[in-house]
């Protein structure tokens, strides 16, 4: 949400969102929105798999990926 009393930062708490089986493909996409990719998908075990990326208004924003189960 856009409002004057709320300041895009980088360093602030990062937000997880669930790219579901498809996080190869939303980073693929990031550039060409007008953002940026700050760390690329990264194994972390057992969890899966993250990212993260700056939107176009400064915010970093994380991407996840669940490892599949057998």
């Amino acid at each position: 949400m856009k409002d004057g009393r709320f300041r895009p930062s980088p360093d602030g708490t990062v937000v997880y969102l669930d790219a579901g089986a498809a996080l190869d493909d939303c980073l693929r996409r990031v550039e060409a929105a007008g953002g940026r990719v700050v760390l690329p998908r990264t194994d972390i075990g057992d969890p899966g798999f993250i990212a993260l990326v700056v939107d176009t208004e400064g915010n970093r924003v994380g991407l996840h990926q669940a490892r599949p189960r057998p």
